[in-house]
């Protein structure tokens, strides 16, 4: 959820659940009440209740990250595949930007090809006096990871401590 408070452009986390076809059901965060906009960003999937299928040990392959533009540095991160999706968990323990105009970006040596997607990360840094944390959007296109880092009247360039946790479904081949 994305919120302004005193001017700052912030957002958090909330918790949802889909409740009948019609009906996604969405956490009350009062913090951002006096909002005129609050927009929301669906970046989650729902597992849906009662399903069952076998639980299966996959390979988990510790990421390593190639064509870097920036400075950055993984922490603990891997990622696996079946023949339908890939599961990426992706923490940073640096991720900063060379310069105001060249945005971070890198690619995921042995990654499946996957579908192109746009995830959000949140910066773990909350912005205090205001609400929430800087959020930022994650953009995969062709397998390339990138992210620009907007604050230029701060510490615009550098995030530490973050990342995201995201299925996406690989691409098809195609004959």
């Amino acid at each position: 959820m994305f919120g302004t408070k005193d001017g700052e452009k912030n957002g958090t986390a909330i918790k949802s659940y889909i409740k009948d076809k019609n009906t996604i059901v969405v956490e009350k965060v009062t913090a951002f009440d006096d909002n005129e906009t609050i927009t929301l960003v669906f970046s989650n999937s729902y597992v849906p209740r009662n399903v069952k299928a076998p639980v299966v040990k996959m390979a988990r392959n510790y990421l390593s990250l190639t064509d870097k533009v920036g400075s950055i540095s993984t922490g603990q991160s891997y990622w696996t595949a079946n023949d339908e999706w890939v599961f990426l968990g992706v923490t940073f323990s640096r991720f900063e930007q060379t310069d105001g105009d060249t945005p971070v970006s890198f690619k995921i040596s042995g990654l499946p090809e996957i579908e192109d997607f746009d995830i959000i990360m949140m910066d773990n840094q909350a912005m205090s006096p205001s609400v929430g944390t800087e959020m930022f959007r994650v953009e995969v296109r062709d397998n390339v990871f990138s992210c620009e880092l907007i604050h230029p009247e701060s510490r615009w360039h550098e995030l530490q401590y973050c990342g995201f946790i995201v299925y996406v479904p690989r691409k098809a081949e195609t004959e």
